[in-house]
């Protein structure tokens, strides 16, 4: 939503503490480094928070957690609890229980954990309930404005199955087109993205839908493991495998409503998502992504939303 990209300015990130002015609310960014490294709290006790005002509401579908970048402190586990107001609380509850998130187990990495059902809100509160060694935390969350949402069509959650993804290159077996999901991660000795032999624009990833759908926007990663991502893009499209189409969009500035070919920019570095909004939106069944320039070489992880 808004915390790696900073689109969430630092005045609406607050916290019941901060150890010290090093560590406020403010640099409680998912993958922040440098000397202000994460939020720590001052006290180490259960009641301590890290809050967001999101601006307006939000439909919260995920949030991601790291511990701090230069030291082994991190949150175990949280509560999460959400408000309109900013006055009036509530605790995020699953299956009319109290729902206790398992976090960090590192400094590192990433955890991700889904909101099912998500929460539709405009604050946010990350309530630590352990920890290690001290409070620390950098955070992301993952949505949508409520009056703009985009349901995610099924990569990630696996709702759509491996063998409707396919290619014409991968690495080997532990680096095929079922890798190619946004947020995958190091699994089984396979790796965190699809990967091509080597860099050549020839190569493609498939997504089968399933179904025609509308889809209307794409976000993509790098691999996770290692410094490859995809650059530029191009995406074609078909509602029967067998006529295709490339994704064209409209010219600015134009009164005739002309379309012209559309290159995406892709990712900057292996973690970061980088996401677009499809206009117009795409009406097909199978989706496939063209790599148009690459950094080191051809590593993608992508989700689709309709």
């Amino acid at each position: 939503i808004g915390m790696q990209n900073k689109r969430i300015k630092d005045n609406r990130l607050t916290s019941s503490s901060w150890y010290n002015n090093n560590f406020r609310a403010r640099y409680g960014r998912l993958h922040q480094k440098g000397s202000h490294t994460c939020w720590i709290a001052k006290q180490n006790n259960r009641n301590q928070w890290f809050q967001v005002d999101f601006g307006k509401a939000m439909k919260v579908r995920q949030i991601a957690t790291q511990g701090r970048y230069n030291a082994h402190q991190w949150v175990t586990s949280y509560y999460v609890y959400f408000s309109q107001d900013g006055h009036h609380w509530a605790i995020y509850r699953s299956r009319s229980q109290n729902k206790l998130f398992q976090a960090n187990r590192d400094r590192s990495s990433v955890v991700y954990n889904a909101l099912n059902p998500p929460i539709y809100a405009r604050f946010l509160r990350i309530n630590p309930y352990g920890w290690r060694s001290y409070i620390s935390m950098r955070a992301e969350f993952y949505g949508c404005a409520t009056d703009a949402c985009m349901m995610p069509l099924g990569l990630e959650s696996h709702f759509i199955p491996s063998e409707n993804i396919r290619t014409n290159s991968m690495w080997n077996h532990n680096h095929g087109p079922d890798r190619g999901i946004l947020n995958q991660r190091n699994t089984h000795g396979r790796t965190g993205a699809w990967i091509t032999r080597s860099g050549n624009r020839k190569y493609w990833i498939l997504y089968d839908l399933g179904r025609k759908a509308t889809i209307k926007g794409i976000a993509t990663q790098g691999r996770y493991e290692a410094n490859q991502w995809v650059k530029s893009y191009r995406i074609k499209y078909s509602a029967d495998g067998k006529r295709w189409h490339i994704y064209k969009s409209m010219v600015r500035y134009t009164s005739d409503n002309l379309r012209s070919l559309r290159t995406f920019r892709g990712n900057y570095d292996r973690m970061s998502i980088v996401s677009y909004r499809l206009s117009p939106p795409i009406k097909a069944r199978y989706i496939s992504i063209h790599p148009m320039s690459w950094y080191n070489n051809i590593a993608l992880r992508v989700e689709l939303y309709g």
